[in-house]
């Protein structure tokens, strides 16, 4: 992998969009960072029903582009930026419990372009209006064209991280934290 370009990951590509009005934002909480290391390898990602039809509304929309900011647990940082490439769909067996409406048994196809290790608390002051998703509050939040342009720009001028990227479904070990 090209470390100083991200590699798979999307690291060094330019901001996708161009007009931010044109387009849609949300900010996503990803359990564990293996979850965003699969995700980066694989170009997907699961979701719960509820999230799903809301993603696919905004997908749905003409040619407007989806991008999904994603922190991770209790990290205080977004560590990452993907845009979705499909619409979220009902994936028969893959989880447990998968007709709970709790259950993450919804995939969507994603291209990464951006990880990095941006302070929330750093994104607050860009964008005071950045809604944070919890368990409490839910996994992903819708956010203005306004609040998801600020969190864009400032993350573009965030520092570059590399995810472990040589993660497969047959490594016996999880990529390091």
């Amino acid at each position: 992998a090209d470390y100083f370009q991200g590699g798979a990951s999307g690291g060094g590509k330019a901001i996708p969009i161009e007009n931010a009005d044109e387009a849609s934002f949300f900010i996503v909480l990803a359990a564990t960072q293996t979850d965003l290391s699969i995700s980066t390898y694989q170009a997907e990602w699961y979701v719960q029903a509820k999230h799903a039809k809301q993603l696919n509304d905004a997908y749905a929309k003409g040619n407007r582009q989806v991008m999904l900011f994603f922190t991770v647990s209790d990290s205080r940082h977004i560590q990452g930026a993907a845009l979705m490439t499909s619409t979220a769909e009902f994936q028969a067996g893959a989880v447990e419990n998968e007709k709970s409406p709790d259950a993450f048994s919804h995939r969507l196809g994603v291209e990464w372009f951006r990880t990095t290790e941006f302070p929330i608390a750093t994104a607050l002051v860009v964008a005071p209006d950045l809604p944070l998703p919890s368990k409490q509050t839910g996994f992903c939040h819708a956010l203005t064209s306004s609040v998801g342009e600020k969190v864009m720009k400032a993350m573009w001028n965030s520092p570059l991280v590399t995810l472990y990227e040589s993660w497969s479904a047959e490594d016996e070990e999880d990529p390091p934290a």
